[in-house]
């Protein structure tokens, strides 16, 4: 992909061809295309970063257990410390790359209501030959709030020009040296092999600003689905090593202290995943939040399943995740059913989170035990 020159002002792909600059970031795509992708794509992304990452986390452990292998107990210590410090980092990762990868999908979607709730502007002309220049790509704001379209010349003259739909004309600010603040310099343009080499000297006090930028295509690695196993999926809703030792003294504290003590669960309104869906959509509907569905389950005894719904009241983002909290855990209370405690997100109205359902005899147990202090609880 070729990087993006606007006069003297020049920008480079990073990351997913993508870069900030001036607060608005700028893509060189086919104007037809469509910005959003479909799910496996950034499901792809988002995996082979957490394997690239993880695998040199995990090259110790695999060192260590070789050393364990051969030379016996006197090497555990070391192998499990840093099995702990792998699992640790895999369950954290994997958890930020799919927020990652969720933010992603929904900027696309935000460029792509962009680009087709703003009409084409009228096409300037090339400053140096008059003529009719081509669009060639979309400037996006960071918030993702405002457009530009990016024209070019045929001819390949410079400046390019960005048009607001309306027929505005953006000008970019005028550079300055990091150095002096002055506004003159020589600029020049090197090409070697792949590599745009860009350099702009102040006259004034002679710093110089190199920038490099490679414009062979972008290549994805492929991901063996065997290291997708290893190093995303297996940890896909699993808690950290540290995490799961809290819950299991949590377990042997509550053992300890209440070891006679058991409840009825009798009390419980076990609920299947459709009969959790359909209790919750229409108790949710009375009270402003539509389209509620829930996604796909994990397959574990005690799994989440994420959801989403649309507020439609007036609420603002604040006020509507604190209502759709109370009321989720205050419709699932008397069910095998309920609501993470992660933070709900909401954006424009569109909220999501998690809930996990329950069948295993212990946390029956705990549940029902909720339900009884709730109702041993005095009032007032």
């Amino acid at each position: 992909m070729s990087p993006v020159f606007l006069g003297r002002a020049f920008l480079c792909p990073a990351g997913f061809k993508v870069l900030a600059v001036n607060s608005y970031l700028y893509r060189n795509v086919t104007v037809m295309d469509k910005y959003r992708k479909p799910d496996q794509y950034y499901l792809d992304n988002s995996h082979r970063e957490v394997i690239a990452e993880l695998k040199a986390v995990f090259r110790p452990v695999a060192e260590a257990y070789q050393e364990l292998k051969a030379s016996g107990e006197d090497k555990d210590e070391k192998h499990f410390k840093l099995n702990w410090e792998f699992r640790e980092r895999a369950v954290e990762l994997n958890r930020l790359k799919k927020k990652v990868m969720v933010e992603c999908m929904r900027y696309d979607e935000l460029r792509d209501d962009l680009v087709e709730s703003h009409p084409i502007p009228k096409k300037p002309r090339c400053n140096t030959c008059g003529k009719k220049m081509k669009l060639v790509t979309h400037m996006f704001d960071l918030d993702c709030t405002e457009m530009r379209f990016l024209f070019e010349c045929n001819g390949g003259h410079l400046p390019k020009r960005a048009i607001y739909s309306d027929g505005r004309e953006y000008v970019l600010p005028q550079k300055r040296c990091r150095v002096c603040q002055g506004t003159d310099f020589i600029s020049t343009r090197e090409i070697n092999g792949s590599l745009l080499i860009f350099s702009d000297e102040c006259k004034k006090c002679g710093n110089k600003d190199i920038l490099e930028l490679d414009e062979s295509p972008e290549a994805f690695e492929h991901i063996s689905e065997q290291e997708r196993s290893f190093f995303c999926t297996a940890f896909e809703n699993e808690d950290t090593p540290m995490e799961g030792l809290t819950k299991f003294l949590t377990i042997i504290d509550n053992v300890i202290k209440h070891p006679k003590i058991t409840y009825d669960t009798d009390v419980l309104k076990m609920l299947n995943v459709q009969q959790a869906e359909k209790r919750l959509k229409k108790k949710l509907k009375k009270r402003g939040f539509k389209k509620f569905r829930l996604g796909t389950p994990s397959n574990r005894e005690n799994f989440s399943v994420e959801f989403s719904v649309l507020d439609a009241s007036d609420r603002d983002t604040q006020a509507s995740r604190s209502e759709l909290r109370e009321l989720i855990s205050r419709i699932l209370f008397k069910t095998n059913w309920r609501i993470m405690q992660q933070k709900i997100t909401c954006r424009m109205g569109y909220l999501e989170g998690k809930i996990m359902g329950y069948e295993g005899e212990w946390d029956l147990q705990r549940i029902a035990g909720e339900i009884h202090e709730r109702r041993e609880k005095p009032k007032g």
